[in-house]
């Protein structure tokens, strides 16, 4: 009889699309199936045409255009989790058997008998709140306290509560209530596999840059480094993937976004990975960047802002060198002490590939999630 433990994996959105919990959910549950203990899968997301009635949308302004999504005073609302959580409940019924529910994110708190509900998350709405981000310090105040309350009512219905980094799990625990035993740092995997340097990839001179996003990663700041450097070292470049930003400056290379489902366009950003000399990024605000956990398992070097669960992340002096300061100077002389010495880019690069292979691999974080949810689920419930 397989013994291993059987789990069904939700979200707020399609468990397995790419989007969803920006692709960390459909690595997580893929690792899982391959391990055999995947029993079923659901989106939390199950609206009715009577949530439209009771306010579930609201029109919010982009930076081009008006856009509608989910109205936060709803989505936060204890009559609205309850509702989701019920609905849910039904749709996992209909599930083969499981021992557990893992939940990305925190919009629901489903109950089954004989089953565990655990989460995992990279944010807490007062971490993100204190920071400004995600629109949340445009709440008024009890709408602000209603957000809060809910979540802590989800973390509360959790066995376990897994995050990304320390700097989370204090927030959990502080912010939240949450018992620090309960709390779990898991970190992530990169989303990227390993990949053979190129011949000429510590003496290449070549910052990479990788982001959906421009202005909040950094790129404006990354730009007067780079110009910096340039005075400095005048064959160095910087190439730029994932955004279109409307630079004219020498030595800089845009190739826009690579879509990894498209062969001919993943393979691009393989060989982007596979000869950068070192790679940048510089956002404020930034829970758990994946992409400098894909940088260090491709062998290169990182330059960050030291913000958030950065130094969790990367190894300050090791496997890249993290930047007190928002400023192109400090930054661009970050740069320079990599580029300018192929041999610490080399030993940074080897060191950052071991860091990633040891603890960031999909493999690695979901087996310290079922290793602890099965230790969970052997511990008697309170009531």
């Amino acid at each position: 009889m397989d013994d291993r433990l059987q789990v069904i994996a939700t979200a707020w959105g399609d468990p397995f699309a790419p989007s969803t919990f920006s692709g960390l959910s459909r690595q997580l549950f893929a690792t899982l199936e391959k391990m055999g203990c995947l029993a079923g899968s659901a989106s939390a997301i199950l609206l009715h045409k009577r949530d439209i009635l009771d306010g579930c949308y609201t029109l919010a302004r982009g930076p081009r255009f008006w856009n509608v999504r989910l109205n936060r005073r709803w989505l936060w609302h204890p009559r609205t989790v309850e509702q989701m959580s019920r609905r849910l409940e039904q749709k996992l019924r209909t599930l083969p058997p499981a021992q557990a529910i893992l939940q990305v994110g925190t919009h629901v708190a489903p109950r089954l008998p004989g089953i565990g509900h655990f989460c995992i998350t990279d944010m807490t709405i007062s971490e993100a709140y204190r920071a400004g981000m995600f629109g949340l310090n445009d709440l008024d105040d009890r709408t602000l306290r209603q957000a809060v309350a809910t979540q802590r009512f989800i973390f509360d219905s959790c066995r376990r509560v897994f995050v990304l980094s320390e700097w989370i799990r204090q927030s959990v625990i502080h912010d939240c209530g949450q018992s620090p035993e309960q709390v779990i740092v898991v970190g992530a995997g990169a989303n990227l596999e390993e990949l053979e340097p190129a011949p000429d990839k510590y003496s290449s001179r070549n910052i990479l840059f990788v982001a959906l996003e421009w202005e909040s990663k950094g790129g404006p700041l990354l730009v007067e480094a780079f110009r910096r450097v340039r005075q400095q070292l005048p064959d160095a470049t910087l190439t730029i993937i994932g955004t279109h930003p409307k630079i004219n400056a020498p030595g800089v290379e845009i190739l826009g976004r690579l879509h990894r489902n498209v062969p001919q366009e993943y393979a691009a950003l393989q060989r982007a990975y596979q000869r950068a000399n070192v790679f940048c990024l510089l956002s404020e605000f930034d829970a758990f960047p994946n992409v400098v956990l894909e940088a260090q398992y491709t062998g290169t070097p990182v330059v960050a802002l030291d913000r958030q669960s950065r130094r969790e992340a990367v190894l300050d002096g090791q496997t890249g060198l993290l930047v007190q300061e928002s400023r192109p100077q400090p930054v661009a002389d970050a740069l320079l002490r990599i580029l300018r010495s192929s041999e610490t880019a080399a030993q940074m690069g080897r060191q950052g590939k071991q860091f990633v292979a040891a603890r960031f691999t999909w493999p690695a974080v979901a087996g310290r999630i079922v290793e602890e949810m099965t230790r969970a689920l052997q511990e008697p419930v309170c009531t």
